[in-house]
């Protein structure tokens, strides 16, 4: 099942925090373009390549993590495999447990 979050595409919140003086970035807060994070899996994965599927079964992405990532890709031009490799040197105790998972 693909869930898309619905930004602010009629622009109506982005006025509303423009007219009370809270700062926006267009990218995020404002309908800019969309940043699409999908986990693909198949029936069939379970069976090929079950580590995999267990990584994926076991990755979670939240906000907080992810926002700050996508901005320096977005909007800061930083390398897509430098911001993820800060990453994944910052927060190991995050991922290992995913691997683990995984390698069970």
């Amino acid at each position: 099942k693909l869930n898309i979050v619905k930004l602010d595409s009629d622009g109506v919140a982005c006025a509303k925090a423009q007219g009370a003086k809270i700062p926006t970035t267009k990218m995020f807060d404002c309908a800019g373009k969309p940043i699409g994070i999908v986990k693909f899996v198949w029936p069939g994965m379970k069976d090929k390549w079950p580590a995999a599927y267990k990584f994926l079964k076991a990755f979670q992405m939240t906000n907080e993590w992810q926002g700050p990532m996508a901005k320096q890709v977005e909007i800061e031009g930083q390398k897509l495999e430098d911001v993820a490799k800060k990453w994944v040197d910052a927060n190991e105790a995050a991922w290992k447990p995913w691997v683990e998972q995984a390698t069970k």
